[in-house]
């Protein structure tokens, strides 16, 4: 699947995509993701509150999209930098993917 970019706007689009999908119980095809900016922002969002693994779609539906549509629309997005501090934490979900070097 292949998110694509265009801001917040983008990310609050995907967001109701994947919705969708989630309602119609498809989430679990999805093996491969490709993202950029909004659509990178989005999965990172969703990433981080599934302890970094995809979710299910009941997993998307009763708790993921609440918690994003929530996030989306209630909190300043100017802080989500201060997760960027921290990105030598960050690990690719499989290392085998992985395309450069590792931030350490």
């Amino acid at each position: 699947m292949a998110l694509s970019g265009g801001g917040i706007r983008a990310a609050v689009f995907h967001l109701g995509v994947l919705r969708r999908m989630a309602e119609a119980r498809v989430l679990e095809d999805i093996s491969v993701l490709s993202t950029v900016s909004g659509g990178g922002f989005i999965v990172g969002l969703i990433l981080s509150r599934n302890n970094l693994t995809w979710p299910s779609s009941e997993e998307f539906q009763e708790r993921i999209y609440p918690e994003l549509k929530s996030v989306l629309t209630t909190t300043n997005l100017l802080s989500f930098g201060l997760v960027l501090r921290n990105a030598k934490q960050w690990r690719p979900l499989r290392p085998s993917l992985m395309l450069s070097a590792p931030l350490n």
